[in-house]
């Protein structure tokens, strides 16, 4: 569930001297939030693509949590670990670089 666990990315990125991380794709509580939050950790600028992402219903016992009240509770607290931006946004960003 987390793209840096035992494939050598990190050393990869290190080695290339990256330092800005963009992310994306599914399970946005699981996959997106395990890498993101790695990502960071590992001292990573890191930018998520909201509207790139992707999550299920989830279920607690009887409770079902909404697919859209997944992903944005989970990109609420991404938000503490990078951007959080749309890909409009995104798009513009890079094209003024």
């Amino acid at each position: 569930m987390n793209a840096f666990l035992n494939n050598g990315l990190n050393e990869y990125l290190k080695q290339n001297n990256i330092k800005y991380v963009t992310l994306c794709g599914m399970q946005t509580h699981l996959c997106l939030e395990a890498a993101t939050r790695t990502a960071h950790d590992f001292g990573y600028k890191c930018t998520v693509i909201e509207d790139v992402c992707a999550t299920r219903d989830v279920k607690f016992g009887e409770i079902t949590v909404k697919a859209k009240d997944v992903h944005y509770s989970t990109l609420a607290t991404l938000k503490n670990y990078g951007k959080v931006v749309n890909l409009k946004g995104y798009m513009e960003s890079q094209n003024k670089e």
